[in-house]
C-alpha cells in the first residue's frame, strides 16, 4: 500500500472516530431546562404553605390537573378539585350562588406563554387568560426543578396566599 493511500485511510479512520466522539458526546450531554418541560404532565400534588405556616390545599387534597408545554413556549394549566359537587339544573349557566362559589374556589384553570431561565433555574410564566382573574396579564416567575420524569415549581404570592408547591409526573 502506497504511503497516499496509508495516509488517505488514517485520516478517513480519524474522521470516523472524531465522528463518533462527536455523536456519543452529543448524546450525553444533559438537557435544558427548556428542553425537558415540553410535554404534558399530571398533577401529583399541590398545597400551599400560608404566612402563619398552615398548610392548605387550594384545590381539595385530592387535586387533579394537567400542565401541558409545547416547545414554542405555549403553556395550560388546569387545577380542579375532583369533590365538586355537580350543579343540580345539569346547566353550567344556572347554578345556584353555594354551587358557583365551590366552582370557583375549586377550578383554577389559565394559559399563557413561558420562557426559562436556566441559569437561575426559574420559568416565567405570562398569563394571557385565567379562570383567577386577577392573573390575566400578569408574569410569574416560579422556581423549578425537573429530575427524570418529576416537575416541581414554587410560586411566591400564589393566588390562593402563601407559596404553592406544585409537584407533577411526566404523561407517557
Amino acid at each position: 500500500m502506497s504511503f497516499r493511500a496509508r495516509s488517505s485511510l488514517l485520516s478517513l479512520l480519524c474522521l470516523s472516530l472524531l465522528g463518533c466522539w462527536i455523536s456519543a458526546a452529543s448524546a450525553q450531554a444533559p438537557k435544558t431546562i427548556g428542553q425537558q418541560i415540553v410535554g404534558t404532565w399530571s398533577l401529583v400534588s399541590v398545597y400551599n404553605i400560608q404566612p402563619d405556616g398552615s398548610k392548605i390545599f387550594p384545590n381539595g387534597a385530592n387535586s387533579r390537573g394537567r400542565a401541558i408545554f409545547d416547545a414554542k413556549g405555549n403553556v395550560a394549566v388546569q387545577l380542579i378539585n375532583p369533590e365538586i359537587p355537580k350543579l343540580a339544573s345539569n346547566n353550567r349557566l344556572q347554578g345556584t350562588a353555594e354551587e358557583n362559589k365551590a366552582v370557583a374556589q375549586g377550578v383554577l384553570s389559565w394559559f399563557g406563554t413561558y420562557t426559562v431561565d436556566e441559569a437561575k433555574k426559574t420559568v416565567t410564566f405570562k398569563i394571557e387568560a385565567s379562570s383567577f382573574p386577577n392573573q390575566v396579564g400578569t408574569a410569574s416567575e416560579r422556581a423549578v426543578t425537573i429530575s427524570g420524569d418529576d416537575l416541581q415549581w414554587i410560586t411566591q404570592g400564589a393566588p390562593a396566599g402563601g407559596v404553592a408547591y406544585n409537584s407533577w409526573k411526566r404523561v407517557k
